[in-house]
């Protein structure tokens, strides 16, 4: 049903596992966690290990450099900095655009939305009713007119994932 791509630059929060219980709780949606912190090697393996990842959690790990190609090869456009020296990290402020980016992840999904690793969720099969998820709704949102930082869901279709193309962004 779902597919929630995530991003994250620095080492895991103390509430990681209380995240990775709400993930758990979640079978039917997808969640793909995508570091791009320095070397792939920076972030070790070890401080995975002891969390006990549920099989609907993924976790990619790769650098700067190759989202910013991927997104360069994706967006058709050339950054004017690199994205391992912009300030903050730069690529939460892409999240309109997650679904474009990683596409090749999520092609088996209904819908696709941004979340943060810092938030902690019931069943969203509960939250979510059955009538949402099966209406021809386009983008779904706690709020009726607001998209929402930490949890959004858009359908996963060539033309919405596509809406953040209307924005005129400065690359």
């Amino acid at each position: 049903d779902f597919c929630f791509p995530l991003v994250f630059t620095n080492k895991l929060y103390r509430m990681t596992p209380l995240f990775i219980a709400s993930v758990r709780l979640n079978p039917h949606a997808q969640w793909i966690l995508v570091h791009y912190g320095g070397e792939r090697s920076q972030l070790s393996a070890a401080e995975f290990d002891w969390l006990e990842f549920p099989p609907n959690l993924q976790i990619v790990h790769t650098t700067a450099a190759e989202v910013q190609a991927l997104a360069e090869q994706k967006f058709k456009v050339t950054f004017k900095q690199k994205l391992e020296t912009m300030d903050g990290p730069k690529l939460n402020d892409w999240k309109p655009a997650f679904g474009v980016l990683f596409q090749d992840w999520m092609k088996n999904c209904k819908y696709w939305g941004y979340t943060d690793i810092d938030v902690i969720y019931g069943r969203l099969d509960l939250a979510i009713p059955q009538a949402a998820r099966a209406s021809s709704a386009d983008i779904i949102s706690p709020r009726e007119s607001t998209l929402m930082g930490p949890f959004t869901l858009f359908k996963n279709t060539h033309k919405v994932n596509r809406l953040f193309f209307e924005h005129e962004p400065d690359w």
